[in-house]
């Protein structure tokens, strides 16, 4: 468990805790380790909230709980840059690889309260994050002025103040919602919730490959988070977007929802400059996009949806039996980034793909220790992978210059909880997940894909990636103290996604580590975090920064 566990998962049938909604049948397997130890250690596992009101004492309903936790995450660069990385066919990632060539690229200190104010069926959440991460708030080590993009600092060893306020010290509001529930119908059977304000929902049964789902039209990725978090779930990154959700339950198996979104965010891409950034011209700090050292075109203006375009989706889950189906309906605008060039070549501008359909199935079920899960979907007016792009002169809806597609995407996972086995009396669980992704035809500009004459690497139409987490675990080995050795590796094993730029066949990671957990709210973790593939500046994800291998260590308190 690492930083900024923050980002909560909501869904449809589901137990709520600390106002988080999760599905059943993943939150049963997802609580065995921590049962398990409770019952050895004899600690309840639960959160330890501060309590500031409790209304019992005072002959009503209301509890104000406030719920705070302080976290360290210190991260040490292993190896040196790539010469391919920053050689001179990368101009335009180069950056964050030279900023932070080597030592302690992370020092972080971050305090995260949520404030949980209930009164019955009805309450407010909130939730918000502060943090400072010292390595951005000096110089750095970049020795290459022709090579770094940013115009609006004086010396090239300088981050942008943009780069300084999302890596180096910011607070943000996260979560802030109220909700109420109304019971009705004979005996209380039936149910209808409103929520109202900046909150997460998630559909679908996505894992770790959170690009691949249905979840990736409900809301933006934090990237610096999933970066910062080795073996990151969906639940961990996903941000808070404003949004009305109704949920109505006619019954005990049967579950109807619907969202509205009067918010659009971008997902939080690493900062220009910032260690895990691969691209020099893209989100907060991106300035200049260059042809040669010293000689580039400035970025103007992006064009981003409006807050209000039209995002909503509905939902229709049944269980029958042992069983968990979904089915879901939903249309968005893209939270990442592609990039148009003026036709002259004097300026570039950030775009945001507008007006995606996806529909799509879920099934969720267990047999035995093992809880099994999977979704496919197919998505309709989908932005496809670009290469080079020459003209702005396209508007984002009806006309865009990027290429569009139809696509479906599938994937299953499977969360294993063992018992005791010999060497290892806690038993060990086993996380894992593989996802498919095609693309059915090519609606629109076929010329744009990445292809020799953009300067682009072909993609192919059928890709297939997974991710997999194996942790032994032992339970009580000094009073109240359980240690977890998670070993993760994510691959890409076939095809070079048209859908998603980041999965290459040939390259993923590999990380190794230990944790442990003190008395439920004491938390340690120490990884070791290596690169798969070759470096190789035409492809987006880990060859990219192929180089760029670490140790992390993450220390956490609640309270």
């Amino acid at each position: 468990m690492t930083k900024k566990t923050t980002r909560r998962r909501s869904g449809l049938k589901c137990l709520t805790v600390n106002e988080t909604c999760v599905p059943a049948a993943r939150f049963a397997a997802w609580m065995c380790v921590g049962a398990a130890s409770a019952l050895i250690t004899g600690v309840p596992y639960q959160a330890r909230a501060l309590n500031l009101y409790d209304g019992q004492a005072h002959g009503n309903n209301l509890e104000i709980n406030l719920d705070t936790t302080i976290a360290y995450t210190g991260i040490v660069r292993t190896n040196n840059p790539s010469k391919v990385l920053i050689g001179p066919d990368n101009i335009n990632g180069d950056d964050g690889d030279r900023n932070l060539a080597h030592g302690v690229v992370s020092n972080e200190f971050e305090i995260t309260p949520i404030l949980d104010i209930r009164d019955g069926d009805f309450g407010a959440h909130f939730s918000g994050d502060a943090y400072i991460n010292t390595p951005y708030l000096r110089t750095n080590q970049n020795d290459s002025p022709g090579t770094n993009n940013p115009i609006s600092i004086a010396k090239n060893n300088d981050f942008t103040s943009a780069t300084r306020n999302v890596e180096g010290l910011n607070a943000q509001l996260l979560d802030a919602f109220v909700y109420g529930t109304k019971t009705f119908g004979a005996g209380g059977t039936q149910s209808f919730t409103l929520k109202i304000g900046r909150q997460t929902l998630l559909w679908g049964q996505s894992l770790f490959l959170s690009n691949n789902g249905i979840a990736a039209g409900m809301a933006p990725f934090d990237v610096i988070t999933a970066d910062n978090t080795p073996n990151a779930q969906t639940q961990q990154i996903i941000m808070p977007v404003g949004q009305v959700v109704a949920t109505y339950q006619p019954n005990s198996t049967v579950t109807l929802q619907g969202y509205y979104q009067f918010e659009w965010r971008p997902d939080m891409l690493e900062a220009a400059g910032s260690f895990f950034s691969s691209g020099d011209i893209l989100d907060k700090g991106g300035q200049r996009l260059l042809f040669a050292p010293f000689t580039g075109i400035p970025r103007e203006k992006d064009i981003r949806p409006p807050s209000q375009n039209g995002q909503f989706g509905m939902a229709v889950e049944a269980t029958v039996g042992a069983y968990d189906f979904g089915f879901y309906a939903l249309r968005y605008d893209s939270k990442s980034p592609t990039v148009y060039l003026s036709p002259t070549f004097s300026n570039y501008r950030v775009v945001y793909p507008r007006d995606i359909w996806i529909e799509g199935t879920s099934l969720s079920t267990t047999f035995g220790p093992v809880n099994v899960a999977g979704e496919i979907s197919f998505r309709q007016h989908m932005n496809l992978v670009t290469g080079a792009n020459p003209s702005a002169t396209n508007n984002v809806s009806s006309n865009p210059a990027y290429p569009l597609g139809s696509t479906w995407a599938g994937q299953v996972s499977a969360i294993y909880v063992s018992s005791g086995i010999p060497l290892d009396p806690g038993g060990v669980t086993v996380d894992g997940e593989i996802g498919f992704n095609h693309v059915i035809a090519v609606t629109a500009n076929r010329n744009a894909l990445p292809n020799a004459a953009n300067g682009g690497l072909p993609r192919t139409p059928t890709a297939a990636n997974m991710e997999v987490v194996f942790t032994p675990n032992y339970y009580s080995v000094l009073p109240h103290l359980d240690i977890g050795f998670p070993i993760g590796l994510a691959y890409n094993l076939y095809g070079r996604s048209m859908v998603d730029a980041t999965e290459n066949h040939g390259t993923g990671s590999f990380t190794m580590g230990v944790t442990a957990t003190y008395n439920v709210t004491w938390i340690a973790n120490l990884t070791y975090y290596c690169n798969i593939g070759a470096p190789n500046p035409l492809l987006v994800g880990e060859p990219s920064v192929a180089d760029r291998n670490y140790v992390l260590l993450n220390l956490q308190h609640s309270f």
